[in-house]
């Protein structure tokens, strides 16, 4: 990347004359980079060695700037409540320093943090509260990414219209600044809610236009989360032998980023193609894989949404009465969420599941 050549000239020259806060500002540039391309653990050194740097020049603004961004990539790698205290952290800076637009990025951040441990209340008040600190003073980059996440409340939420609309003025902003990398990203947001809406063939054109700009700008995060999302689409229409390449090419790269959420997500997604495929023993590991990354994680949307999945296999299986009490716990994880969408959509698979085997629908026991 000549971006990292160049920090890398930038870096040495500071060195060389000594300028420590210089050599800071130029080391938190170096990890956003390596974050940018997936480079995790080179990201989260080089942070660690720039607010070091800062701390030890007393550089405050610079030291809160850094803790944010060091978040970023705890919460990345699945390390939650390290991303909790550290944003919490550099929110405090923030406003000792009167920085508002960094608080208005840290809020946004600690919103996005509470919506993927399942705290969707709390994520709509933040992120809603760093909107109008975002829009307060002009920064329409940030409005354009906190719209997005704010999209994505909604969707797990079960409002659909809303969430469209904030995916949509994302990909607008977006594209007014010039933002290629979350134009992307947008793209794919307003694909997923195509997709859960039964639109696969708009999804599928939204997550190829989508996955055509996250190599563009080489955005191997995205790019994974986007191969496993066609991977789904693949499997709902039938594609299995390009759903199975899909899985696996996501599954590799989300492994080589660290991202071990999505991981999680797309092996449990995965085994209900195993499941639907015959593969019973292929889906019952990578459902207890899928399980034990989400529950190290705190992921509690999708440790319910594959429960309840995990259920239907043992349904299929084993028969009357199997997964019953699996349903429930899943089940009842979705209600305490608030995702509606989600528990309507694995109610209705569980009622046709239950049908087929000729027994009352386990979606009709108290939860």
């Amino acid at each position: 990347l000549v971006a990292e050549r160049l920090l890398d000239e930038v870096l040495s020259l500071h060195r060389g004359c000594r300028r420590r806060r210089l050599e800071g500002m130029a080391l938190g540039s170096l990890a956003g980079v390596y974050q940018q391309s997936g480079r995790v653990e080179l990201a989260e050194r080089t942070y660690l060695e720039a607010l070091e740097v800062h701390r030890e020049g007393d550089d405050r603004r610079m030291e809160g700037l850094n803790l944010g961004n060091l978040a970023g990539v705890y919460q990345s790698t699945g390390r939650i409540d390290l991303a909790q205290r550290s944003y919490t952290e550099a929110l405090a800076i923030h406003r000792e320093t009167g920085n508002r637009r960094q608080e208005g990025v840290t809020l946004g951040n600690l919103g996005i943090l509470s919506q993927i441990t399942g705290r969707a209340e709390l994520a709509e008040r933040g992120l809603t509260e760093a909107l109008a600190i975002v829009r307060e003073v002009g920064d329409r980059r940030v409005e354009g990414i906190q719209l997005g996440d704010l999209g994505i409340v909604y969707q797990v939420t079960g409002r659909m219209e809303l969430a469209r609309s904030s995916h949509s003025s994302a990909l607008t902003i977006h594209r007014e600044v010039g933002n290629r990398r979350y134009e992307g990203i947008a793209l794919g947001n307003v694909a997923t809610v195509d997709q859960l809406a039964g639109r696969i063939e708009q999804a599928e054109q939204g997550y190829a236009q989508a996955l055509a700009i996250h190599r563009e700008v080489g955005n191997r995060t995205s790019e994974g989360v986007t191969l496993g999302n066609l991977a789904d689409v693949f499997h709902e229409s039938g594609r299995i032998d390009l759903a199975e390449r899909s899985y696996a090419e996501a599954l590799a790269i989300h492994r080589e980023v660290g991202n071990r959420r999505a991981e999680g997500v797309l092996l449990g997604n995965r085994a209900g193609m195993y499941q639907t495929t015959g593969r019973m023993e292929l889906a019952e590991k990578s459902f207890a894989e899928a399980l034990a990354i989400h529950h190290a994680l705190g992921n509690r949307r999708f440790e319910g949404v594959h429960l309840c999945g995990y259920a239907l296999l043992l349904l299929a299986r084993d028969g009357e009465g199997a997964g019953r009490e699996t349903w429930r716990q899943g089940a009842s994880v979705l209600r305490a969420l608030g995702d509606t969408g989600t528990l309507q959509f694995v109610m209705a698979s569980m009622a046709e599941a239950c049908s087929r085997a000729g027994i009352p629908s386990f979606a009709t026991d108290p939860v």
